[in-house]
């Protein structure tokens, strides 16, 4: 009987949360509500969910700084010593946990942006 009532007060929190009016870009959890739709490639995007980020590997981390070692060479960037803080990485990152293209992130608002960042950020450094 428990059980059901969490399972009822967890649906119904999240109701809440998408009924309400998105006040600025933000994190609820691991989705990313968006105050303004963001449009990318022709697809209106709400929101985006981060929680695959809690089922990447070892070698998504290999993965994600060697793309960012090659598009910071390939721009003629320096890439952070540390790839956590390093904002390619990070885009990587939101890539493979979101199925976006790496372009999306480099594509949306810079708050938005912004905001992704910090949050990957703050996961690789074990802060969220």
């Amino acid at each position: 009987m428990a059980e059901a009532k969490t399972d009822v007060i967890e649906t119904e929190e999240k109701e809440v949360v998408q009924a309400e009016e998105v006040k600025g870009d933000r994190f609820v959890g691991r989705i990313l509500y968006f105050e303004k739709p963001f449009n990318f490639e022709g697809k209106t995007y709400k929101e985006l969910d981060f929680s695959a980020l809690d089922e990447l590997t070892g070698g998504d981390h290999i993965n994600a700084s060697n793309m960012a070692a090659r598009m910071n060479q390939t721009n003629g960037l320096i890439q952070s010593p540390a790839p956590q803080l390093d904002t390619t990485y990070q885009y990587a990152l939101a890539s493979f946990a979101t199925g976006l293209p790496i372009e999306a992130f480099a594509a949306m608002p810079y708050r938005a942006a912004l905001l992704i960042s910090g949050y990957i950020r703050n996961f690789t450094l074990g802060r969220g």
